[in-house]
C-alpha cells in the first residue's frame, strides 16, 4: 500500500517517500508513470463529462493528479492551464515533503516492528491500540514528541523487540 501512496507526485519525490515509508521505489516509479499517462490521455474527456470549463480548475486538476506527464497536456490546452498545472505540481510536492517529514518516524517504527516477524508489537496512545507494523494506522494515531505511549510485544523475540523499540522512542520522540 505504501508503494502506491505517492502515485500523484513527481517521480523524484515519490521515490523518496516510498523508500522512507518502506515501500518499493521501482514499483512506485512505474505507478507514477502510469498515473501520468492515464491523466494525460483522459484529462480532456473527464473535463467534458463533468463540464469543467474553467482554465484554472483544469490546470490544477491535471497538475495535482497527473504531475509532469499531465502537465504536457495542460500546456497544450492553454497558457493558464499550463501555468496552474505547474503550480499544482510544486504545491503537491511541497505538501508531500512536509507531510512526509511527519510520516518518516512512523515509517521507521513500522519497519522496526516488522524486523521481529515472530513477535506482535502494538502501540497504545490513550484508548487506541494498533499493530506497530501497520504504517497507516500508526500514522493516524498522531503520535508526537512528548506524547505518552505504551509499547507491548508478544512472541518469540519480545524482549529484543521491546529493547529496540524503547531505544527508538528515546531517540526519535
Amino acid at each position: 500500500y505504501v508503494t502506491l501512496l505517492p502515485k500523484s507526485i513527481t517521480t523524484a519525490i515519490g521515490m523518496g517517500v516510498s523508500e522512507e515509508l518502506g515501500g518499493i521505489p521501482t514499483i512506485t516509479v512505474a505507478v507514477i508513470i502510469v498515473t501520468g499517462i492515464i491523466g494525460n490521455i483522459t484529462a480532456e474527456f473527464i473535463f467534458r463529462i463533468f463540464r469543467i470549463q474553467e482554465p484554472v480548475a483544469k490546470g490544477i486538476a491535471i497538475g495535482a493528479s497527473a504531475h509532469a506527464i499531465g502537465n504536457a497536456r495542460a500546456i497544450e490546452l492553454g497558457e493558464v492551464e499550463g501555468a496552474m498545472s505547474s503550480l499544482a505540481i510544486a504545491v503537491a510536492g511541497l505538501l508531500t515533503v512536509l507531510v512526509g517529514i511527519h510520516a518518516r518516524p512512523a515509517g521507521l517504527l513500522s519497519k522496526l516492528a516488522k524486523s521481529f516477524p515472530d513477535t506482535l508489537v502494538t502501540v497504545t496512545k490513550g484508548d487506541k491500540t494498533v499493530k506497530a507494523s501497520q504504517l497507516m494506522k500508526l500514522m493516524n494515531m498522531g503520535i508526537k514528541r512528548g506524547d505518552e505511549v505504551t509499547v507491548a510485544a508478544e512472541g518469540a523475540e519480545e524482549d529484543m523487540a521491546i529493547a529496540a523499540l524503547r531505544t527508538f522512542f528515546e531517540e526519535n520522540l
